[in-house]
């Protein structure tokens, strides 16, 4: 994964970071990183919640599990207690959004802005040493905006974090409904 996230953040910075649309079920993509991440971990419980009636996006698959398997994995790695990590999906007028929550340590209001720069790293206490790259949030949010989307967070220390990504609603999918 962290090989995949050099060669990803090579791409990117060449501009040759590719995606090939085709129409996807957010929430089975959500269920299968899910499942794939759930054996990672005894301590975190993962949970998709998509509504039942949720559309289909215009998304390259691949590249969006790569985005919710790097969210997960953080939520997974910067809650060391263990707990709860939710994905879940939210329809709106002009967008579908996912959202990944954890109940992890939180990050501080300050580093919020610094979360999607290349190697920032959200300092952790020194008895829980977090391994990564810096990598995989820029890598997430280079391939959501490739998708003409957007990804924030919100946290409290402490508490945990929620960070989210949009992906249009437009295209094909949204007159198959």
């Amino acid at each position: 994964s962290m090989i995949g996230d050099l060669l990803d953040s090579s791409l990117i910075d060449a501009g040759q970071l590719t995606v090939e649309y085709q129409p996807v079920r957010l929430e089975h993509l959500a269920q299968e990183v899910a499942d794939e991440l759930q054996y990672l971990t005894t301590s975190h419980q993962i949970v998709v919640e998509f509504p039942s009636s949720f559309p289909l996006a215009d998304a390259d698959p691949l590249r969006i599990k790569q985005v919710l398997r790097n969210l997960v994995t953080n939520a997974i790695k910067y809650a060391p207690q263990g707990g709860l990590v939710t994905i879940r999906g939210e329809v709106r007028s002009d967008d579908l959004v996912v959202s990944i929550t954890d109940q992890g340590i939180g990050i501080a209001a300050e580093h919020l802005m610094s979360l999607f720069e290349k190697y920032f790293r959200v300092k952790a206490s020194p008895e829980h040493q977090i391994p990564g790259t810096g990598l995989g949030l820029p890598v997430a949010r280079a391939i959501v905006e490739a998708h003409a989307g957007r990804i924030w967070a919100e946290s409290k220390l402490g508490e945990g974090t929620v960070i989210y990504f949009s992906l249009p609603r437009q295209g094909l999918s949204s007159i198959k409904e």
